[in-house]
């Protein structure tokens, strides 16, 4: 039982996730401030960015802001819902989810702001029933002589997936966290080289979980705080073509320790990369760095990690209808557990958008990836196959669909189990 109970504290990685990138409703301000300098890589738009005329949101027009809001409504049928390797569940589940972005639009400076809502209701199993929210504050200052200042802001309130890596077993009803996140960044890019440093800070508070069995996780357990600081340098060999080097350092502090451990699981983490970033004619673009990451923990009861990481983007165009995207990665991932607080995470990912027609984008994607715990030892190795469908009857409203299969095997000492996951899904978007 301990071991079900620890695991929720995986969902600590989709925080360190939402405070790399923030999720999808935080779109990021405005132009960058890359465009039409020695790192503009932008020369050919994806699939998935591009939106034809005659198709593209207009928005509402407030002053010298751009307010663009957004209604989605989506149907999910799943046959395994609570991703149970020996009963699996079929279930429904309908959701609906506003959302807006505020933008300006400034010649200079950029601001912004979005927020969303998703409620998601289940047709049998009522208990799964959850409210997700999110909302983002990002801006940029240009100070001239080539210097720009980032600051973002958030709260968010994200409940876990059944099927995360780690995720908790046999509770009454869905985890849900809060996170909020703060974060200030400088870009020096004078003529060919450009200069960055970026610190960010984020909470985790977890909400107290009820287990199946009547028992209950204390929140103080779960709970963490994140520090993050990184150094980015940037040279451009040419113009299509740039050596980096990146340093980033966090420090990972847990609140108190789960109830009857009694161990620290806070740590620090590191990685250093060096690569390249690249654009070779209208074809292919990418960032390619490798190099060390590690995990140091205060208490000696804990496996510390060192050896290769790496991350690796590809963006190939085939033809202007194409895109064809190459991810792959390895990191050393948070997930709280007491007995095993991180993992080392691999994973290779490829996906397709093809432009049918001028309204029509369908997409297939493919990832598998490997999670190692050391403490205890375990594997979890997935395969993620996914098709999909966005279809624009006007610039209003747009048809979605999927399809996606997860399978999951998980070995350790003693047993093996594997879980399969089927799920369709449809939905309309609406933007006035």
């Amino acid at each position: 039982m301990n071991f079900r109970v620890i695991g929720v504290l995986h969902v600590c990685c989709v925080a360190i996730a939402s405070m790399n990138g923030a999720s999808a409703s935080a779109q990021t301000v405005t132009a960058s401030s890359s465009i039409g300098t020695a790192f503009d890589r932008n020369r050919t738009v994806a699939v998935g960015d591009r939106v034809q005329p005659g198709y593209e949101p207009l928005g509402i027009q407030a002053g010298s802001f751009t307010i663009q809001p957004k209604l989605a409504a989506r149907l999910l049928l799943s046959d395994n819902i609570l991703a149970d390797a020996v009963a699996p569940k079929a279930d429904a589940v309908a959701e609906l989810s506003p959302s807006f972005l505020a933008s300006s639009n400034w010649s200079r400076h950029a601001i912004s702001l979005a927020g969303s809502v998703t409620a998601a209701r289940h047709a049998r199993i009522t208990q799964e029933n959850s409210q997700s929210f999110n909302v983002q504050a990002q801006g940029r200052f240009d100070a001239g002589g080539n210097l720009s200042i980032q600051g973002f802001g958030g709260y968010l309130r994200q409940i876990q997936n059944r099927f995360d890596p780690g995720a908790l077993r046999g509770t009454a009803s869905p985890v849900s966290f809060d996170l909020s996140s703060a974060g200030v960044g400088v870009t020096w890019q004078p003529n060919r080289t450009r200069f960055s440093a970026e610190a960010r800070t984020a909470k985790i508070a977890y909400a107290d979980v009820a287990l199946a069995n009547g028992l209950t996780v204390q929140s103080l357990g779960l709970d963490r705080r994140q520090n993050q600081y990184q150094l980015r340098g940037e040279y451009a060999v040419t113009a299509d073509l740039a050596v980096l080097v990146q340093a980033r350092l966090t420090d990972l502090r847990y609140v108190s320790p789960v109830a009857g451990s009694g161990l620290d699981r806070s740590s620090r983490k590191a990685e250093f990369l060096a690569g390249i970033n690249f654009e070779f004619t209208d074809f292919l673009r990418g960032e390619f760095a490798v190099g060390y990451v590690g995990q140091n923990y205060r208490s000696p009861a804990f496996t510390d990690f060192g050896g290769f990481g790496g991350r690796v983007r590809l963006q190939y165009f085939p033809s202007g209808l194409t895109t064809v995207r190459l991810d792959a990665s390895r990191t050393v991932e948070e997930a709280g557990n007491p007995a095993s607080p991180s993992y080392v995470r691999s994973v290779v990912g490829l996906h397709v958008d093809h432009e049918l027609y001028r309204n029509l984008v369908i997409s297939a994607g493919a990832e598998y990836s490997r999670n190692r715990f050391d403490q205890p030892v375990r594997t979890d190795r997935r395969t993620d196959l996914s098709l999909g469908a966005v279809y624009r009857c006007n610039r209003h409203l747009s048809v979605v669909s999927g399809f996606r299969r997860l399978h999951i095997a998980v070995s350790d000492v003693a047993t093996r189990r594997a879980l399969t996951i089927d799920s369709i899904t449809a939905g309309l978007s609406f933007e006035p």
